[in-house]
């Protein structure tokens, strides 16, 4: 569960690459983490647009994967 990640405010660097079991509101939970810079989302296929609606917060992040990702 990404709950854990409310514990580190100030994460900079994120890799989820390939993590299958990664929904939406998964997602909804890195979007709190304002300081992350680089976001690997590479083949988390259950991924959808609202995932990506999440993350507009994220205004720090200047490299986002999105590698294997088809919707």
């Amino acid at each position: 569960a990404l709950t854990c990640l409310r514990v580190l405010p100030q994460l900079e660097v994120l890799n989820l690459n390939n993590v299958e079991q990664l929904t939406n509101q998964g997602v909804h939970h890195v979007s709190g983490l304002t300081y992350l810079r680089e976001l690997d989302l590479g083949g988390c296929r259950a991924l959808n647009d609202a995932a990506m609606t999440s993350l507009q917060h994220l205004t720090a992040l200047t490299k986002l994967s999105l590698a294997g990702i088809n919707r």
